[in-house]
């Protein structure tokens, strides 16, 4: 291939980069909100637990997911929300904020389409306003729970270097 040829295919990926910028984007964005919340609801928050503050277990009744949950509710006395997850089956070792799993499924990653010297964003939205709310107050609660590890960083980022790699290749080989 002679420079002409070349300086062309060095213009088509560059096209072709930056039309798929935002996929790339939202390539990364998913890859780490995966494997945040797969670290969450296997581990937990590191170092958190659920409060051992106890409450009316009537309190609990309306938010049992199982008879279980429901029995637990109607014995009276006074409860805590840890019990009430371990009187259904689920983790109450650590805080994993998957009671229903809702808040998690109702995260998106989108990408807006437009970059700044080459550099495409995208941005970690709630499909719902219930599930915002609880983002929120997570956030409130425990901080940036949704703060990729390094690690957690270095995966997802492989993940779009392939994809760059794979648009690459379409041109220069």
């Amino acid at each position: 291939m002679d420079a002409a040829g070349l300086r062309t295919r060095l213009q088509q990926a560059q096209a072709a980069l930056l039309a798929n910028g935002p996929r790339i984007a939202e390539i990364y964005g998913a890859g780490v909100l995966a494997l945040v919340r797969l670290r969450i609801q296997r581990d937990g928050l590191i170092g958190r637990v659920y409060s051992s503050r106890e409450v009316p277990r009537f309190f609990f009744y309306n938010k049992a997911l199982n008879a279980a949950g429901r029995s637990y509710a109607k014995k009276g006395g006074k409860g805590t929300w840890a019990a009430f997850r371990a009187a259904q089956g689920l983790p109450a070792d650590a805080v994993y904020l998957t009671y229903t799993g809702g808040m998690f499924r109702a995260l998106l990653v989108r990408a807006d389409g437009t970059a700044q010297a080459g550099v495409f964003e995208a941005s970690l939205l709630a499909a719902d306003q219930e599930s915002a709310n609880k983002v929120k107050w997570n956030t409130a609660r425990f901080g940036n729970f949704l703060r990729p590890l390094p690690s957690e960083e270095r995966l997802a980022a492989q993940s779009a270097a392939d994809e760059v790699n794979r648009i690459l290749n379409q041109y220069l080989q």
